[in-house]
C-alpha cells in the first residue's frame, strides 16, 4: 500500500480495512477446510497488477487467475462476493457494499487527485484543494465521475 493519498477519505480506508479483514478470515477458514488456494501465475498477476496501475478502477483489467481480458469493474466486485460469508459474520456486509457503490461513483483516490489536478492546475491549487478534501474526509473533493462534492460516509468503528 502506497502513502495517505491512496486512502483520501475514511470510507475508502474502512473498505480496505473491512475487505482485508474479510479476506484473512476467508483464507483461515478456507485453509481449516483443507481447500486449497486459487493458483495465479506470477506473469498473469503482474499483468493485472500493471493493468490496474494503468487504467485504475474503471477501465480495462486481466483476469489474475485466467489472463483473459475483462473490465475492472467484475474484478472489483469478485473479492466482496469471495468473502460475503466473514462479512456477513461480523456484521459488514451491508456497510462494505455500501463503500464499494461508494467507490464505484466517486472513483479511486487517484481518480479524484486528477479531477482535482484538472480543476485547480498546478501544484500550489492541488495542494490547496488537496489538503482540506484530506482533512474533511472527502467532503470538499471533486468527484471524478460527476464533477460534484462527495457525499461524506461515516466510518464504522469496533
Amino acid at each position: 500500500m502506497g502513502g495517505c493519498l491512496d486512502c483520501p477519505d475514511a470510507g475508502i480506508a474502512v473498505l480496505l480495512a473491512g475487505l482485508t479483514r474479510a479476506l484473512v478470515a476467508t483464507a483461515l477458514a478456507e485453509a481449516r477446510q483443507g481447500t486449497p488456494p486459487p493458483a495465479a501465475p506470477a506473469r498473469w498477476v503482474d499483468a493485472s497488477l500493471t493493468a490496474a496501475a494503468r487504467n485504475g478502477l474503471a477501465g480495462a483489467a486481466i483476469d489474475p487467475f485466467t489472463g483473459r481480458p475483462v473490465h475492472a469493474h467484475s474484478l472489483r466486485w469478485r473479492l466482496p462476493g469471495h468473502v460475503q460469508a466473514a462479512l456477513s459474520d461480523r456484521g459488514d456486509a451491508g456497510h462494505i457494499t455500501t463503500l464499494v457503490h461508494r467507490l464505484d461513483h466517486l472513483g479511486t483516490g487517484a481518480d479524484r487527485q486528477r479531477a482535482l489536478f484538472a480543476a485547480a492546475g498546478p501544484a500550489p491549487g492541488l495542494v490547496q484543494g488537496l489538503a482540506p478534501a484530506m482533512l474533511s474526509g472527502g467532503g470538499h473533493q471533486p468527484s471524478a465521475r460527476s464533477g460534484r462534492p462527495p457525499g461524506r460516509v461515516a466510518a464504522r468503528t469496533g
